[in-house]
């Protein structure tokens, strides 16, 4: 028995709204940049989310939000200038990373970042960390190079 020809849908396709969090344009200083949940492979042997973990992440994170603001993929950590554990992450706490301010110089970019537990079923966050973290723009030489300004 032949089959019926599949009929096509005329509705558009709706296409997911995504706002950067900052771009070279906007230099939004505020908002979320990326999410980890912690597992038990994060774990140390206290039972909380290892201290070099989570720096990692927070890496991770300033190198995000640097190549946004910067608009070049080629940024490397220069230095952590101050990170405080406040609150001890556990298993299965999902970990949000917020841009909290940046400041930007010849060949570098300074951010600041705030590290947050979110209760999902309450949106209640905890301050578990905080940390500014400067990234140097490079060129492919891996020699600083300006940031272009505006």
């Amino acid at each position: 028995m032949p089959s019926k020809p599949v009929k096509k849908s005329t509705k558009p396709v709706s296409k997911p709204v995504t706002q950067p969090i900052a771009t070279k344009k906007t230099h939004d200083p505020h908002g979320v940049i990326t999410r980890h949940i912690c597992l038990s492979r994060d774990l140390g042997v206290g039972g909380n989310l290892y201290g070099g973990q989570m720096l990692g992440w927070i890496d991770e994170a300033a190198a995000i939000y640097g190549m946004l603001v910067v608009g070049s993929e080629r940024v490397v950590t220069r230095a952590f200038e101050h990170a405080e554990f406040r609150q001890p992450v556990k298993l299965g706490d999902l970990v949000e990373f917020i841009a909290d301010g940046y400041k930007i110089g010849n060949t570098s970019i300074t951010v600041k970042l705030k590290v947050e537990i979110l209760e999902v079923s309450t949106g209640h966050r905890i301050d578990t960390h905080g940390v500014s973290v400067t990234l140097v723009h490079v060129s492919k030489n891996g020699m600083p190079m300006p940031i272009q300004h505006g």
